[in-house]
């Protein structure tokens, strides 16, 4: 009977396997398809959200490629939505590549412009994109803090199916923190709406996360009956990956009886238990080879090597282990290129922005030269006409044209006064108007003792008639 139903499993993972790869292939067809032919902009941005979306997990690469194309859309539609589902998108991909500092990046712009725009939905799904990459990053209290604040928009607009989402992050925070009540507490708020909502698949990781906690609680008989509720709802629905999951689970379920059955010195139990154990990794080894699902494989060899280990044969223990080393390396390879890529791309941004700086200093310097010799000029343009002033008497000018010239000096001295002292002004007042206009006031108050110098100035300068032309005659 347990070979009839196993053989029923591995037909569901192949069929489930290879029918969600080709529907996922044909729509991403499908999409590309239509935006060739798409000839208005907005129907071309929808289309490039969507197809970035859609690539996230599969061709990340790829993803960004469209997602950026449709930003410069997006900009130039001047469409903050569409703008803000863009960058969220953005912000997916990078997720998608482990790059999470460029994931955050974009998700907190997506964030700003959903609060620009009062778009309740989207700030409640950029704070819970937020949470994520914290809570990848290792942050737990900033990814609890930004699911409190998703859940609470979600809550407010009746967004039950993300409140699900939420609730099971929470848990699983709080379960790699090692507090399994208050992860059982979340897990269950989130089985509850998937029972509200009929939401099957999510009730199928529900029930497995709340068996998981009743694993780690020691209670074993509940722990069992939740993994075989969630088993089922898997099989109908015909999710690979969680079925495949659900097979290794029993796997490690049964090692660690077995383990706790030999610490009281029951051999014979424990080694029903190993058997059972080794059954299931075998099998969890096989699935995983068929339908090419790489995520559990080094940890089902590792299994398997340490049950051979328990039950005495080294040599195939061995053989096993070797298999998990080869796999682990491999994946260790890829997180140790990985970390290599994002510390060589955060370098190439540390450069960028270092000659960035650079540059921006050397222009501020060359702004700062140029103002300098500029102010300078008006200066000694100003004290020279201070000098003429006090020699016009001196010179051939009608009393109009040193007027004028007495007016042009006087007024150049003010607004010179006033451009040297604006930066000072303007960060003093933090450029409200009214404190500028002020400001300005009295330094025009400043000037009121020139004027009886101004008055000094003309009685000296003031010119007398000229005799020759009186009209006298000897």
């Amino acid at each position: 009977m347990k070979k009839i139903v196993f053989g029923i499993i591995v037909i569901i993972l192949n069929i489930s396997a290879l029918s969600a790869k080709k529907q996922g292939q044909e729509l991403i067809d499908s999409l590309i398809s239509e935006l060739s032919a798409a000839t208005e902009d907005s129907v071309k941005l929808n289309l490039l959200t969507e197809l970035s979306f859609k690539l996230y997990s599969s061709d990340p690469d790829k993803g960004i490629e469209y997602a950026e194309e449709g930003l410069v859309r997006a900009k130039d539609l001047h469409s903050d939505k569409d703008l803000s589902l863009i960058l969220r998108s953005l912000g997916t991909n990078y997720w998608s590549k482990g790059i999470y500092d460029k994931a955050l990046e974009f998700y907190f712009k997506a964030l700003e412009l959903n609060e620009k725009i009062g778009d309740k939905d989207g700030i409640a799904r950029s704070l819970g994109n937020c949470g994520m990459i914290y809570s990848n990053q290792g942050n737990n209290i900033k990814a609890l803090e930004f699911y409190e604040k998703a859940l609470k928009i979600n809550n407010e607009i009746g967004n039950k199916e993300r409140g699900y989402g939420i609730y099971t992050n929470m848990g699983v925070i709080y379960k790699n923190l090692e507090n399994f009540q208050e992860a059982l507490t979340y897990f269950n708020k989130g089985l509850k709406i998937c029972y509200e909502t009929s939401n099957k698949k999510g009730l199928a990781t529900s029930l497995y996360n709340v068996g998981g906690i009743y694993q780690e609680l020691a209670e074993f008989d509940k722990a069992l009956e939740f993994y075989e509720k969630s088993r089922k709802i898997s099989e109908e629905i015909g999710d690979s990956r969680l079925i495949l999951q659900h097979i290794f689970n029993l796997a490690l379920f049964y090692f660690e009886q077995g383990k706790i059955k030999d610490s009281v010195s029951s051999t014979i139990s424990a080694s029903k238990h190993y058997k059972k154990a080794l059954n299931y990794a075998l099998q969890t080894v096989r699935l995983s080879v068929e339908n090419n699902i790489s995520s559990v494989m080094g940890d089902a060899y590792q299994t398997i090597s340490e049950v051979y280990e328990k039950m005495g044969d080294y040599k195939k223990s061995l053989v096993h282990f070797k298999k998990f080393k080869a796999i682990n390396d491999i994946r260790n390879s890829k997180e140790v290129n990985q970390k290599i890529s994002n510390l060589s791309r955060r370098y190439q941004n540390q450069q960028q922005k270092r000659e960035a700086e650079k540059v921006a200093e050397i222009k501020k310097g060359e702004t700062e030269y140029r103002n300098t010799l500029q102010y300078s000029g008006i200066f000694l343009l100003v004290l020279a006409l201070f000098v003429v002033l006090f020699f016009m008497n001196k010179l051939n000018f009608t009393q109009a044209t040193m007027d004028a010239l007495m007016f042009l000096t006087f007024l150049l001295f003010y607004e010179f006064i006033l451009v040297m002292t604006e930066p000072f002004v303007d960060e003093f007042t933090n450029n409200i108007p009214v404190f500028k206009l002020g400001i300005n006031l009295s330094i025009a108050l400043l000037f009121i003792p020139f004027h009886s110098f101004e008055k000094k100035l003309r009685t000296r300068i003031h010119v007398k008639p000229d005799m020759n032309k009186s009209g006298s005659t000897k």
